[in-house]
């Protein structure tokens, strides 16, 4: 898991506005769905699977939220 923080300009005297977010390894990913990391490839290449995250050549994480949202796409009534 990577811990990503970024922050707005801060004005002298104000408290610093820093937002965290938990970026998730692709095997991280696939255990937290319970789907292969082969699996989780393959809906990346179809387009169905949860939004990536670019961190670096060859190297992608999922954002905790983006997949909590995604879940939430795919609940059937």
């Amino acid at each position: 898991m990577i811990r990503h923080c970024h922050g707005g300009r801060a004005q002298p005297g104000d408290a610093p506005n820093l937002t965290c977010t938990e970026v998730l390894t692709r095997p991280q990913t696939a255990r937290r769905l319970n789907m292969g990391v082969r699996t989780l490839e393959r809906y990346a290449q179809l387009g169905i699977g949860p939004p990536m995250v670019q961190l670096g050549p060859g190297r992608v994480g999922y954002r905790a939220e983006d997949l909590a949202t995604w879940l939430a796409s795919r609940v059937r009534a």
